[in-house]
């Protein structure tokens, strides 16, 4: 898949990625914080999900509302269509896996019983925008070992 971002002028923190109907819903992207500016990325918001997995340093995420400090090994799950940013918090490298993905790669389709069940409430969900994934949960260091695999 290609990811690309777009300024819409409506909306210049959107980021726009394409999915087409053939492709899997899903993309990992390799973000050293090293070598971008201020070592953040900046505010933005997508219509996906995102489990951002911290493989090197430390780091803050932010939304309007929450900050969290995550440290290597931890993940944030942050839920769909929620504006927030990550910043550098420690010296040396720091480098997250951002794995985004569509609602369909969790459902099937929109009109499935699991999107209704399950997924939809969380997407329309307000107090739903950060979530740790930490390794003293032992479900989640399940999931935060198979993130690092």
């Amino acid at each position: 898949m290609i990811h690309t971002k777009i300024a819409l002028p409506e909306n210049p923190e959107a980021e726009v990625m394409h999915i087409g109907p053939d492709q899997l819903p899903y993309i990992c992207i390799c973000e050293p914080l090293d070598y971008r500016v201020d070592s953040t990325i900046s505010w933005h918001w997508h219509s996906y999900f995102e489990v951002a997995y911290v493989a090197e340093g430390s780091l803050e995420c932010r939304t309007p509302d929450h900050r969290l400090q995550l440290e290597k090994g931890e993940a944030v799950f942050v839920n769909a269509s929620v504006l927030h940013m990550y910043r550098k918090t420690s010296p040396g490298p720091c480098i997250i896996y951002a794995h985004i993905f569509d609602s369909r790669f969790l459902a099937g389709n929109l009109s499935s019983g699991i999107y209704h069940k399950y997924i939809y409430p969380i997407i329309k969900s307000h107090a739903i925008q950060l979530q740790p994934i930490r390794p003293s949960n032992y479900h989640q260091s399940q999931m935060l070992d198979a993130l690092n695999a």
